[in-house]
């Protein structure tokens, strides 16, 4: 496969411009001598340029005391024909030779008009080419060298160079208004087209690309030894010996050159004031963002000033809504918002940050934001600031108040209802806007002391019957606490909180995942879980209060007022009955002022419910109770053990007095009346209200 010379262009963008002078054509002088700016590209086996096939010439020779049969017939194959070399003569000698445009290698082929078995084998093998040579193969009949096939590259022919319109030798002029360029023009005579024009440094030379306009002086880019500085100590004078190469297909090439001379008379700028900018348009509550500051002189121009110069970033208007973050990434947290002594360079590179995490605007408004000069204050810049909101919330519209789980203490709760489940949302908004993809995380927690549960420690156990649970509206599946999840394209998502089994205040939480904002974007609301209108007890009669402890202070909750009427007329009814020989009725445990699981053992097994009724305000534990003592023969141990147990005709009379008299009551048996005295419970007697 030929490969061709490819040819690469390399052009130095123009710049924006204040006033451009643009000069046509430059004087060309031979005596400078540029390398073209062009690139070769070889074969994976040979490190030869290869041109394309009209450039090469490929000779060939077959010298015929080689030749060992008695009647030879010799073909050289060509790519253009086939040459017969000897026709089955009789006689030989000498050699034979020819050639063809272009680098493929021919072949040769060998027979015998009279003796076939005579005829050697024909092998071509490569060898290493000789001087002036592209490539080179031997042609060997059997054991004796019989020609080669060897190419070259043709004579090269010289492309002509012209220069189109040129002049003296040129000089550009640098002000403070004017960046001129210079453009090179050429066009070229050749035998061999086409021809490629390379230009050195490029096609159009802009005095902008090499200049730094702070200082007034030349850059000379790396690796570019065809510019240079005429004097070391005077950057404001560079020449630029730029060229133009023409070269042809075959890799023929010329080249002519011309020097470009640029002086500059731009004067340095001294610093006027400070440019102040932010990488945000905007800066949300718990965002931050880069300031970047650079110096300028009087026309609004950029200035050099030495990075260890110190300068004072401070807010001088709503303060209270931003401060600055160091490079070291510390939050200032003074006031006034004053940040000193900051090396210019850290301020020019972006390393302080403007932080809104102080409080969170309702509407929009604006920082100001101050850089001074430390050592001349007068230099100063500013720059206002826009800070919007950014709220992560819980949305809950209406009463926030749910009933507790499961009243009626039953061994697999029931599905939830509208009055133990309530909607909400979660939303995060940023300046008013819905913020879609938003990661968070929801949880829920009780508040101590609420709901009739003086205890603190320990915590309930990690369950959604002491916690809630939520279920996703999207797609309505039930997830335990946490919730991790995102806001949806409106920026929000929909749940139902579904209650705990206990009465309480239960504050649900959602905030961003993002650590270093969790302690800024997040939200609380609290929950009531509650059984609706239940009464402390009260009013006067033959009754005492009992059962009060330090984890439930107040023990004394019931259903409406008509129960606690019908209560206190059976207690004093109670205690005018012959039978009764307890005296006053003690009322002990009924519920906890807000329903709900009513537990009273302490330590690890507290918060759980051996009272499992006393949720909603109808059962009442009464302490009145007569025992009796039971003597019993242990078979195994043949001795006699006392027994106390209630007497369970004292539990009978209690119970009719109580559904038949009262008739609005209902005994609950939790083993008081059991014959077998082992199964018999020193359990108070459990009454439930029936009536309305």
């Amino acid at each position: 496969m030929s490969l061709w010379l490819i040819i690469f262009l390399f052009t130095i963008p123009l710049s924006a411009q204040l006033a451009r002078q643009s000069v046509d054509g430059v004087v060309i002088k031979d005596s400078i001598a540029i390398k073209p700016k062009y690139e070769q590209h070889f074969s994976s086996s040979s490190t030869t340029i290869l041109y394309p096939s009209e450039c090469y010439t490929t000779r060939w020779t077959i010298f015929f005391n080689a030749i060992q049969s008695p009647r030879p017939k010799i073909i050289v194959h060509t790519p253009q024909e086939d040459v017969v070399v000897l026709n089955c003569p009789t006689g030989w000698s000498g050699y034979a030779q020819g050639s063809y445009i272009g680098t493929s290698i021919g072949t040769v082929s060998y027979t015998d008009c009279l003796r076939p078995d005579l005829v050697p084998n024909v092998e071509v093998r490569d060898v290493t080419p000789s001087s002036g040579e592209i490539a080179r193969k031997e042609i060997w009949f059997g054991t004796k060298f019989a020609g080669t096939f060897s190419t070259v590259k043709n004579a090269p022919i010289l492309p002509e160079l012209f220069i189109l319109n040129t002049n003296e030798e040129l000089r550009l002029l640098v002000t403070e208004s004017n960046y001129p360029s210079v453009t090179l023009s050429a066009s070229v005579n050749s035998s061999i087209q086409p021809v490629q024009l390379v230009y050195s440094p490029s096609k159009t030379i802009n005095s902008e690309d090499y200049l730094d306009k702070t200082t007034g002086e030349f850059i000379i880019p790396l690796n570019q030894d065809i510019i240079f500085y005429p004097n070391p100590n005077n950057k404001r004078l560079i020449l630029i010996d730029a060229s133009v190469t023409a070269i042809n297909k075959c890799g023929d090439q010329t080249t002519r050159g011309a020097r470009v001379r640029m002086t500059s008379t731009i004067v340095p700028s001294t610093v006027h004031h400070f440019e102040v900018r932010l990488e945000k348009d905007t800066v949300a509550f718990t965002e931050s963002a880069k300031i970047f500051v650079k110096a300028k002189d009087v026309n609004d121009r950029d200035v050099e000033l030495a990075a260890d110069k110190l300068v004072k970033l401070s807010i001088t208007a709503n303060n209270e809504y931003g401060t600055f973050i160091n490079k070291n990434g510390d939050t200032l947290k003074t006031t006034p918002v004053e940040l000193e002594h900051v090396p210019y360079g850290d301020a020019k590179a972006g390393l302080i940050q403007f932080s809104a995490v102080k409080k969170n605007p309702i509407d929009p408004l604006l920082c100001k934001v101050r850089v001074e000069l430390e050592s001349d204050p007068s230099k100063a810049g500013e720059r206002e600031i826009p800070v919007v909101e950014q709220t992560l919330k819980i949305v809950m519209e209406g009463e926030r108040e749910v009933e507790p789980r499961n009243l009626r203490g039953l061994r697999t709760a029931p599905i939830p209802t509208n009055a133990n489940k309530k909607e909400f949302k979660v939303q995060l908004t940023r300046n008013k806007a819905a913020v879609p993809n938003h990661s968070f995380e929801l949880t829920t927690d009780y508040i101590d002391g609420t709901g009739g549960h003086d205890h603190v420690t320990p915590r309930r156990t990690q369950n959604r019957d002491n916690y809630g649970y939520f279920i996703l509206r999207r797609d309505g599946r039930d997830y335990d606490r946490p919730y991790n999840g995102q806001t949806q394209d409106d920026g929000r998502e929909t749940f139902d909180y579904v209650s705990s089994f206990f009465g309480d205040r239960m504050r649900l939480k959602v905030e961003t995942t993002q650590p270093n904002k969790k302690h800024l974007l997040w939200d609380t609301i609290s929950v009531i879980e509650k059984v609706a209108n239940l009464i402390r007890f009260h009013g006067p009669g033959n009754y005492s209060l009992t059962g009060a402890t330090t984890t439930h202070t107040d023990n004394h909750y019931f259903y409406n007022q008509s129960a606690i009427d019908d209560l206190i007329e059976a207690a004093d009814a109670f205690f005018e009955q012959e039978w009764n020989t307890t005296g006053t009725m003690r009322l002990n445990d009924m519920s906890l002022e807000w329903g709900g699981i009513f537990d009273i053992k302490t330590g690890s097994k507290a918060w759980s419910p051996p009272h499992n009724a006393h949720r909603n305000g109808k059962s009442v534990d009464i302490e009145n109770i007569e025992l009796e003592k039971v003597i019993v023969t242990i078979i195994e141990t043949q001795r006699d053990t006392v027994f106390t147990v209630p007497k369970i005709e004292f539990i009978k009379l209690f119970k009719n007095f109580m559904e038949q008299y009262m008739q609005k009551w209902k005994f609950i048996d939790e083993g008081q009346l059991k014959e077998d005295i082992f199964e018999r419970k020193r359990l108070y007697p459990h009454f439930e209200w029936k009536g309305n």
